[in-house]
Parts: C-alpha cells; structure tokens; sequence
C-alpha cells in the first residue's frame, strides 16, 4: 500500500524531500555531511552530540522511501520508543528525551505527545512521534557546504516563566447566563481578580470574603490551616487542603448531602419506571461562532473549536462553583489559546483536561517550598493560557498524577450534574455503573441552588430535587423541636 494513503502531512512531506533529494542525504546510517553541519550542544562536542545526532539519524532514516513505496513505520506518524533507543544507544530515556528536545528547539524536528486514556478517562501511558523538517536540515547542510564552518554552540536551557502578565482583553465570548462584567477586565487568574475587587468597591468585595470564609473544604481533623503566602496563590482562596483517600484520589469536600442514599447505578433500562435524574430531553451544548480574526475554514479546525469552547464553557463554571474565584469569563486569547491546543491535540477531548485542573486547583493549596517545588506547573494553574502551556509540556498532568488520581468522570461529578455533563457531549452509553458518595455530588452542595439562582441559569432536576429533599428534612426536624 502507498505510504500516501495513511501518512501524516508533515511525515509526507519529509518522504517526498528525501525522495526528491536521494543524492543529499544518502547513506546506510548517517547522512552525509550532517554531523559537521549541525551545532554542537555545548562549548565542545560530546557524548550528548552523539546521542542527539543518532535520534537524528534514526527519524530520517525512518522515513526514507522502501524499494516497495512504503516507510519504515506503521501508522501517520513515527514513533520514537524512548526505551528501545536508550539500549540501542547505550544511554538512558531521559537522555533520549532531552536530544529530542534539542533537536525540537533548533527546529529540525516536529515532536507530537499523545496520552493515551481508558474508558474512564484515566492516562494509561504516553507515546510521543516525530518527523524531520527536511527544509530546516537542507538548509544547515547548505550553509556548511557554502562556508564550510561549524555553527556556534546551541544550548537549551529550560526556562520556568511567571505567570503571564495581565493585559487589556478585549472581544471577550462571554457565556449566556454569567454575571455581568466590566469592558477590559480579565478575572481569569489571581492578579486580575484583586484588581477587579480593588476597582468595583463593596459588592466585589463582598463576593471575595465569602470565599474566603468558606470553610467547607477544611482538613479533616486538623481543622485547616492559613495556605502559604506566595505569588502563585490567590489570595482569598480557601486556606486548606482536602486530605487524600487511601487509594490516593483526592477526597472531595465535606458537604451536608440531602437526606438519600448513595447515587445509584446508572442503568439505562429502568429509565421508564423510576425516571432518569437527568432532564430526558435536554438539548445538546452548542458552540458559539469564532471570531472574524480565527479562521475555522476546515473538520479539524471545527472539532477544535468546539473542543475549546467547551473546555472555557466549563472551566468557568468549575472554577467558580468550586469557590476557587468568585467570577470568571474566558478571554478571546484565552479561547485561542484551547484552540491551538486541541487543534495540535486532536486525541484530546475537553472532559479530561477540565478534571486534570480540577485536580490541579485543589494541589494549589499545597505550601510552597524554599528549594526545588514539585508542583511548579500545578501553581500556574488558575490561568487558562499557562494551563495549556504546562498541560502542552505534559509537565502539569506529571505532577498532578504523583498525588492524585484523574478520573473525569469523579472529578467532573464534584461541580457538576449528570444531566449537565450529558447536556455538553457525555455519552450516555459511557456514564460509569457505578454509584457515587453523596458528598461527592454537586447537587447535594448546599450552595449549588444558590448559585443558579444568582446567574439566571436554567435549574437541573438533581439541584431542585436535592433541594426539595432538605426542605423537607428540615420541616421533619421542627416539627419535632
């Protein structure tokens, strides 16, 4: 079969160069004339210049044309085996990753990570692909042949940037139903947030201290405790950290569920006789249309529109119902950035990367240390665009999974209903048989009515029915006073 039929654009067009330059880039191992061309990695060359040159050698030859017309590899792109390399070249995957690295950043290599997730949405491992950008090495090689001097050292030294400064957004796509905000103002991370309570006087302000004085999520049996005070946490977030189960999942808050018992099983064939907790014939989310600077002119472009629209959609709700910030409405940079996102991560869906910052936002909590912070990534969180940075480096959803495990389904359940997951895409045929703890539901938050009443959003049938439940409990409990 044509390797045309299945590769990747970018893997093809690299097939057709090294078809159509054979001459250049002969050569059983290494092509000719690539080592004195490329830069070496530090003040002389070395160990670290051979490792980074062989993983070079082997994406080339890899995607040299077969006598048959095919590639050396299965699949639209090839896969780097980071351990099968470290043995063959005697080093360790570590190394391997790092050449990669280099090899990205003097911009000869493409590299794609993919994490592959269960049926639950959990990460079950991480592959990652590559391809040679051919007219980038035609062009060192000609440079050499034309000058014949080695370039000057390149070194790349990973760089942890702050979070990015607040600036005057503009065009903003605001959700139907939040709260109404000021033209220019972005409540999407710590330092816009203070501004906005500084400039808009008591009522901001009022919101804030209520979250503040939130003491629903308070360590259980140490009675909290005040969160360290540094430049990555908001200020009037709630001072403790939930305590993790013994399966090291993080626990969910402590909420006063509504007398029922745990959530049952969903079980789509006795929807008709007990009834579906969700509305049955809710419509489905749609995203809103993209702005006239984005062009969404293609499938792939609309599929990671809607994907990032979503994710805002629901990022702003988690963010707030949490009681992380009191208001949020995602930025048009904001809504660019998830599109990039997902356009160059068409394996990703929105439902994972919500839980993943869900988990990252309750880890914020965490002091912070005087050396080396293992939860570097996890602090910048609060922010849609250094989320995507840090979620893009896979970097983020390291550190998350060393202290918890992501489940979307669990993760999403801790903010919102069954029927509003559904209303946003959850398969219902995909809703886990399995029932959930009454405080790990969102409905039974004795909060949740209030927040859609002071939205002006539409009510689900879990909140009102949770909420009937404690009115009568209620009532039981002073009839018998």
């Amino acid at each position: 079969m044509s390797s045309k039929k299945h590769l990747d654009p970018r893997a093809q067009a690299a097939v057709e160069h090294l078809r159509a330059y054979a001459t250049d880039w002969c050569g059983a191992i290494r092509p000719k004339l690539l080592t004195a061309a490329l830069p070496p990695r530090g003040p002389k060359r070395g160990w670290r210049d051979f490792v980074a040159h062989a993983v070079l050698e082997e994406i080339i030859s890899a995607h040299r044309e077969m006598r048959g017309g095919g590639v050396f590899f299965n699949g639209p792109l090839y896969r780097v085996v980071h351990r099968d390399l470290a043995r063959q070249l005697c080093t360790s995957p570590d190394e391997i990753s790092s050449a990669l690295t280099w090899l990205e950043a003097l911009g000869v290599i493409g590299r794609v990570p993919r994490t592959l997730l269960n049926d639950e949405g959990q990460p079950c491992g991480k592959q990652v692909f590559a391809y040679p950008i051919m007219p980038a090495l035609q062009e060192l090689l000609d440079r050499y042949q034309t000058t014949g001097k080695t370039p000057g050292p390149f070194v790349v030294t990973p760089k942890r940037a702050g979070l990015t400064p607040a600036k005057r957004q503009v065009d903003s796509l605001e959700d139907p139903g939040s709260p109404p905000r000021r033209r220019g103002d972005s409540l999407n991370c710590a330092q816009a947030q203070q501004k906005h309570a500084e400039s808009v006087g008591l009522l901001s302000a009022q919101r804030l201290e209520r979250v503040a004085k939130d003491d629903r999520r308070r360590r259980v049996g140490t009675g909290g405790g005040a969160a360290a005070d540094n430049k990555a946490q908001v200020p009037h977030m709630p001072p403790a950290t939930p305590p993790r189960s013994a399966d090291a999942t993080r626990s969910t808050p402590q909420r006063q569920p509504a007398p029922m018992p745990p959530a049952p099983a969903h079980d789509p064939s006795k929807e008709g006789s007990n009834g579906p907790l969700s509305p049955p014939a809710s419509p489905l989310w749609t995203p809103p249309p993209p702005p006239m600077s984005l062009k969404v002119d293609n499938e792939a472009k609309r599929t990671a529109w809607m994907r990032a629209t979503k994710f805002c959609a629901l990022w702003a709700q988690a963010i707030t119902r949490l009681n992380f910030l009191s208001t949020c409405t995602p930025t048009t940079p904001d809504y660019q950035a998830a599109f990039k996102f997902f356009l160059n991560h068409p394996e990703t869906g929105s439902f994972f990367p919500v839980a993943i910052a869900i988990d990252a936002w309750f880890l914020t909590r965490e002091p912070e240390p005087t050396g080396y912070d293992d939860l570097y990534h996890v602090r910048t969180s609060l922010e849609i665009r250094r989320f995507f940075q840090s979620l893009a480096s896979g970097k983020l959803e390291s550190e998350v999974g060393r202290r918890f495990t992501i489940n979307a389904w669990d993760d999403l359940r801790l903010c919102f209903t069954e029927s509003e997951l559904i209303h946003y895409g959850w398969p219902v045929s995909r809703v886990p048989i399995k029932g959930l703890k009454p405080d790990q539901l969102w409905e039974n938050d004795p909060d949740a009515l209030k927040y859609y009443r002071d939205r002006n959003l539409p009510l689900p049938l879990e909140v009102a029915e949770a909420d009937n439940r404690r009115c009568v409990l209620d009532q039981k409990n002073q009839e018998k006073k």
